[in-house]
């Protein structure tokens, strides 16, 4: 259990076991590192709730040898975990418009073991994307359906979008999974997120 959800898969359990986030919080918040809320980073961004993030994780079903793009990055603890759960033969490619967390996740994603199959880039998570396809991409960040769902073009055939996606409603986190030449969706727990910039 992690939070108030439950976890059915034990790589993405293992994997959250694996990487230190007091690595990836800022220096003056390392001892809440632990407790299961977000986090501030820089301004206008912030560090997902252990649970949310197992969530994400479990919901992209990401296996060895994926190609995954993380949009909104942060401070690249998300991006961690799916390397975890990629591993050596898989490529893990974050993209992040701030900066300075750029930097400060190419780091803590070298002191976490996962650098030589993860990379950070500075960019604009709206795409378009030129790394070509993904078994999985995974924002973190909320959006509307009108910036959301041209990324469904760049998932391989079965691959899987996992998005907090903004409505009239509130927010609340959807997956499509790519299916022959559509999209099937499901629609998960309501959620916050920092909206995408």
């Amino acid at each position: 259990m992690v939070g108030s959800l439950r976890l059915s898969d034990p790589r993405v359990a293992r994997a959250m076991e694996a990487v230190p986030r007091h690595e990836f919080v800022p220096q003056g918040l390392r001892a809440q590192a632990y407790s299961d809320e977000p986090l501030p980073l820089a301004p206008g961004s912030t560090i997902s709730a252990p649970h949310m993030v197992a969530f994400q994780a479990a919901w992209a079903e990401v296996r060895p040898g994926h190609h995954v793009l993380e949009l909104g990055s942060g401070s690249g603890y998300l991006l961690a975990i799916l390397a975890h759960l990629a591993g050596p033969t898989g490529r893990v490619l974050g993209i992040e418009r701030d900066a300075s967390l750029v930097g400060a996740a190419r780091e803590s994603l070298r002191r976490s073991g996962v650098a030589d199959w993860t990379e950070v880039r500075r960019g604009d998570a709206r795409g378009p994307f030129p790394d070509g396809e993904f078994h999985a991409i995974v924002a973190s960040f909320s959006a509307p359906a009108s910036v959301v769902l041209p990324w469904r073009s760049h998932l391989r055939p079965e691959g899987r979008l996992v998005v907090p996606l903004t409505t009239s409603r509130g927010t609340r986190m959807v997956r499509w999974s790519r299916v022959g030449s559509g999209y099937s969706q499901e629609e998960g727990p309501d959620c916050m997120f920092v909206p995408i910039q």
